[in-house]
């Protein structure tokens, strides 16, 4: 079985003056004080360390492929969970990747109840096709996903197409270029870009303010890093 890093929780969607914060049992309990819950929604990729266990896993296995922390915290918190992945998916891996899902659960996290529209999903068993083609997907997807979609990937082509430029030319590049083609301009994806081209030495990363350093070391790593195919 490949090695695996554990499964990490990050909050999506912070303040400016909020800081990471650690997914505890503490922290969860906390939250249904307020009336709230704390949800996990599990991507694509943590579906796929599902699907390398074996059919009745053991906590040594979890670890293995790096889902032990997630195991941790559903046997000790008050949490929700979510296979939202599954819409990452053709229509060829869902039933493989659902039941893996439903088999995790049976093990470690008995007596939970799923959310059927955050967990599920119609889909064609029955298809081939390997990829999902943002042009195949219905209109109401694409205008969800489009902006967002072709913004990240035109940041990934500037800094591989025109690496030699400044990071100031990178920025007027992309927002030239983003307003050609959608005719939009996100203030998220934008916030995104201007860390995305920020091309700092390492002193100068180490005299910024820790909450800055740690934002932007995030947002490098979770939108413009380079990944290779295993």
């Amino acid at each position: 079985m490949p090695e695996n890093k554990e499964i990490r929780f990050i909050k999506p969607c912070r303040h400016p003056e909020e800081v990471h914060r650690t997914l505890t049992p503490e922290y969860a309990a906390s939250l249904l004080t307020t009336g709230r819950v704390a949800q996990i929604n599990l991507d694509n990729c943590s579906l796929q360390r599902m699907e390398q266990l074996p059919p009745e896993p053991t906590l040594r296995d979890a670890e293995e492929v790096g889902l032990l922390p997630l195991v941790q915290i559903l046997q000790s918190a008050p949490v929700a969970l979510s296979a939202i992945g599954v819409n990452e998916m053709p229509d060829c891996r869902v039933g493989g990747a659902k039941l893996a899902y439903e088999r995790f659960c049976a093990v470690f996290w008995p007596g939970h109840k799923d959310d059927i529209e955050a967990t599920h999903r119609a889909y064609d068993g029955s298809s081939t096709e390997r990829k999902v083609e943002f042009s195949e997907l219905n209109e109401g997807a694409r205008c969800t996903y489009g902006g967002a979609y072709v913004a990240l990937l035109q940041m990934q082509s500037i800094n591989r197409t025109y690496s030699s430029l400044s990071p100031e030319a990178k920025f007027e590049a992309y927002l030239h270029s983003i307003i050609g083609m959608l005719g939009i301009v996100s203030a998220f994806e934008l916030e995104i870009a201007k860390y995305a081209f920020w091309d700092l030495t390492d002193g100068e990363i180490n005299r910024l303010p820790e909450r800055v350093r740690v934002g932007r070391k995030d947002i490098k790593e979770n939108f413009t890093r380079s990944c290779r195919a295993a």
